[in-house]
């Protein structure tokens, strides 16, 4: 059964500024930048995860700049636990990008699945540790627990609309694929012909 939320409008066109162009390109174009960005995390993630030293500085880094020592508290991370699990995340989000880029490229919505639904999921988490973290600290520093409820929401919104495209380009994939079927299972009737004309 094709992937469908009812709750998504469909787009016509991908739109940026002053900018347009048709879905199928806003898609591979998309879908090439993330494969891209994706690997290189991942290979970023295995070369700091062999090295030990220089994990605990990154983490260090993190827990100090981006305020994600309530995650790793809440949930019981280590920074190894944080790394594997990042390092899992890459992997998954490439296989995936690679899969819509395939998708999109031959026409073939199936392919697409796996993508869409993985980044509605990451979408979800988003809003949930943007939440998480910044009204966590709302409550000790106000302008900084704004400032990254507005950050978040700002990437909740540019990555909401991004999968918007990609969506599009599914649906009318699928749409296309449900036409050709019903042609193809749609018979022509032949008039049948009388004795009359048969002997004329």
């Amino acid at each position: 059964m094709p992937f469908k939320m009812s709750c998504w409008p469909e787009l016509d066109y991908f739109h940026c500024c002053c900018y347009s162009c048709s879905l199928k390109n806003a898609t591979v174009s998309l879908a090439w930048i993330q494969a891209i960005a994706s690997i290189l995390q991942l290979a970023w993630l295995l070369v700091h995860l062999v090295k030990s030293e220089e994990l605990g500085q990154i983490f260090e880094f993190w827990k100090n700049t981006l305020c994600i020592e309530n995650i790793t508290h809440l949930f019981g991370f280590d920074s190894r636990d944080l790394c594997i699990a990042l390092v899992s995340e890459a992997s998954i989000l490439a296989l995936c990008c690679m899969l819509l880029l395939y998708g999109a490229h031959r026409e073939k919505p199936g392919f697409m699945v796996p993508y869409l639904i993985v980044c509605q999921l990451g979408i979800g988490l988003l809003v949930i540790i943007t939440a998480i973290i910044g009204f966590s600290e709302i409550f000790r520093l106000f302008i900084v627990g704004l400032g990254i409820i507005m950050a978040g929401s700002t990437l909740v919104v540019i990555a909401s609309y991004l999968w918007l495209v990609k969506y599009s380009f599914y649906r009318k994939l699928i749409e296309r694929d449900r036409r050709s079927r019903v042609q193809k299972d749609e018979v022509p009737t032949e008039k049948p012909t009388t004795e009359q004309e048969t002997l004329a």
